[in-house]
């Protein structure tokens, strides 16, 4: 496994060639140690990780113990996801084709 490149470079308030050449090779780094980080949790979870972290991140906050934590985060995002319900825009809105999420009671 390789290691994050964190702390990236300093780009400054200068915009000159050199901001430009910190930021592109800063966004390459990000984008890199996003994947890696991906992968490596790929491989834990096609590893099937059994640690007691892994155990205890089964169990959500109101005490439901789930199969797996994919299992509670799905049910906990559909929980969530169901508290939010999309509307049209609203005629006051500055950007025409804006969807709205009002939080349902």
């Amino acid at each position: 496994m390789g290691s994050v490149n964190a702390p990236y470079r300093t780009i400054g308030v200068t915009l000159n060639r050199d901001f430009r050449n910190n930021q592109n090779a800063n966004l390459v780094d990000i984008g890199n140690d996003v994947l890696m980080i991906y992968n490596m949790i790929q491989s834990i979870v096609a590893q099937g990780d059994s640690s007691p972290q892994a155990a205890a991140a089964q169990v959500g906050q109101d005490g439901t113990a789930y199969a797996s934590l994919k299992a509670r985060l799905d049910a906990e995002f559909l929980k969530l996801r169901g508290r939010f319900t999309a509307t049209a825009a609203e005629p006051s809105s500055p950007i025409a084709g804006d969807i709205w999420y009002k939080e349902m009671s």
